[in-house]
């Protein structure tokens, strides 16, 4: 067997061999080789998939990358958007560009009070600071008052004790509440007037 070179992240492959496909298109791969195993080759060109068959069915060329059983599913693709999340987004006090989580509680405690009684911040990247949020860091920051910090990924929210007791949740330590009753929160607070969505 030849030597195969080294393969670097910026390496061009011409053929992913012995892959699995994943995901949205496999239902065009039926071929009873492929239905046995599960195994194909990919062939690239111009960055994009040109060929697929079944593992070891043509002769490699080019560049090979082994994938060695590994699966290849499609890129993330985004296919929805959050028009009014993104519309309350603007009109809402951002911690994008907060360092860490005590610069952030303290970005809280300075936004006004919404009508509701409510603060509410976007735009949280918790996972590129260097401190942990905490629920008694933001309560000691933010007081009585019921305080939300929203994820940019809309999957998650920090919020303080005084926020827990309004959505009648029990409290974490972490001060966060994520998917399912993150969505369940995020909809109380997107519930705003359909005047105001508007404008």
């Amino acid at each position: 067997m030849p030597d195969v070179p080294a393969l670097s992240v910026s390496s061009r492959v011409d053929v992913i061999a012995n892959a699995r496909i994943g995901g949205e298109g496999r239902e065009l791969l039926a071929h009873p080789d492929v239905e046995k195993d599960g195994l194909v080759d990919l062939w690239i060109s111009g960055g994009r998939i040109s060929d697929i068959a079944p593992a070891g069915n043509l002769r490699h060329r080019g560049t090979v990358l082994d994938a060695e059983g590994a699966w290849v599913v499609p890129g993330l693709r985004d296919h929805h958007v959050h028009a009014l999340q993104a519309a309350l987004f603007q009109d809402r006090a951002s911690i994008g560009h907060a360092a860490g989580a005590s610069e952030a509680a303290r970005v809280a405690a300075s936004v006004p009070v919404e009508q509701s009684g409510r603060r509410v911040l976007v735009g949280m990247r918790h996972a590129f600071w260097p401190d942990l949020p905490t629920l008694d860091a933001l309560d000691e920051a933010t007081g009585e008052v019921p305080t939300y910090i929203v994820n940019a990924d809309l999957h998650s929210i920090w919020m303080n004790s005084a926020a827990f007791r309004r959505e009648q949740i029990a409290p974490d330590p972490s001060g966060f509440v994520s998917e399912h009753a993150a969505f369940d929160v995020a909809n109380t607070l997107n519930d705003v007037d359909a005047a105001d969505a508007d404008a």
